[in-house]
């Protein structure tokens, strides 16, 4: 009875998007503008100083700019950007694979009778493309991109869909710049952002920060690595206060972090909001953290930042381009370390789940602290 009840809702379901998606172009209000940024916390971080070129551009700046986002990120966004978005679309990215969530979502962005989308994520996938399709907007911009997340046939199909497509210009790219290259193609100029940037004044305080939690379970340094460095940070550093921060669901290894060291750290886990981190992230000594989120926020703050790496996406979201001049550290395996740069780019640009990121041992990211602060 259950299985022919969800083939009955799935048939329904789709016959919905397949009427959504027949609705005419008269809908459409004019200078209206949709972004679709649907990725991770990172991958908005390298995105967002475009959104400033959008807003002041020619062609949009007299345009109402809607930015359909991952709640993930919802509290940064409001808190950074809503001077040049004038509203909100918040997607619960989790729930699109079910139908009545994703057609909810789906008819809502329909509903808005947008003009322009501009769906600037390289690698696409089908929830993303899905709101591409059922959007109803009169002219749809986006990336060619890869086939990380949708397959050959998938992104052929889904390519015709979109009125225009930009071409990266190189197959190994580091994220901002690709995302520089959409916009600069997109609006044919020099882009003169040359990093990541969040403008949050404050002071320095003797505060090192940890943030332990990573996705991906061969993204996170182990427990034990944590509290062998931050034993050798606290004979170098003794003034300085340590805090653990990440979501909720990074409280268990922040527990098995401080069970097993000798000195006291302030848990922070699940209790700070996406604002609450950038501010901490902002004043803080340094922070040591895996490849996520953090890592790409301490950047845009100008703040010091060792980023612990397995290697994953090599090239593409670490390390930083030297010439963006930035206070970050990257340590990666030495089987990656040992290789030329052709050769990481060719085997660790894309994810990478086989190296262990626990061959990194905490002496050498100890060593590259001092180094960050000259401490001899």
């Amino acid at each position: 009875m259950n299985y022919f009840y969800e083939r009955i809702v799935k048939k329904i379901y789709s016959v919905l998007l397949m009427l959504l998606n027949k609705r005419r172009s008269f809908f459409v209000k004019k200078n209206t503008l949709l972004i679709v940024k649907l990725d991770s916390i990172g991958d908005y971080v390298l995105f967002r100083n475009f959104i400033r070129v959008i807003k002041e551009s020619d062609h949009y700046r007299n345009y109402k700019i809607t930015l359909c986002g991952n709640i993930w990120w919802k509290e940064l966004a409001e808190g950074l950007d809503k001077e040049f978005i004038n509203d909100f679309i918040w997607v619960d990215y989790r729930r699109m694979t079910d139908s009545g969530y994703s057609y909810k979502q789906y008819r809502e962005i329909h509903s808005r009778g947008f003009e322009t989308l501009i769906h600037p994520t390289y690698s696409r996938d089908i929830i993303s493309d899905n709101v591409v399709i059922y959007s109803g907007a009169k002219y749809k911009i986006g990336y060619d991109g890869d086939t990380i997340n949708l397959s050959e046939v998938q992104k052929r199909e889904n390519n015709l869909a979109y009125t225009s497509l930009m071409v990266s210009r190189s197959k190994h790219r580091f994220e901002f710049n690709r995302n520089k290259d959409f916009f600069e193609q997109l609006f044919s100029l020099q882009i003169p952002t040359l990093k990541p940037q969040i403008d949050y004044k404050t002071n320095k305080e003797e505060i090192i920060i940890i943030c332990p939690g990573a996705k991906d379970a061969f993204r996170r340094w182990s427990a034990e690595n944590f509290v062998r460095l931050c034993d050798l940070l606290q004979s170098k550093f003794p003034k300085a206060d340590f805090v653990i921060c990440g979501s909720e669901a990074d409280s268990l290894i922040a527990k098995e972090i401080i069970s097993k060291s000798q000195f006291h750290f302030s848990d922070l886990t699940g209790k700070l909001n996406l604002n609450e981190l950038v501010a901490m992230l902002a004043k803080c000594k340094i922070a040591i953290v895996n490849d996520s989120g953090p890592f790409h926020i301490a950047v845009a703050l100008g703040s010091k930042v060792v980023c612990i790496s397995n290697g994953n996406n090599y090239g593409r979201f670490t390390p930083y381009p030297s010439e963006m001049n930035t206070e970050s550290k990257v340590l990666y395996p030495i089987q990656i370390t040992e290789m030329s740069e052709e050769e990481r780019l060719e085997n660790f640009g894309k994810v990478v789940e086989h190296v262990d990121i626990n061959e990194i041992k905490a002496e050498q990211v100890f060593s590259e602290i001092e180094k960050m602060f000259d401490v001899k």
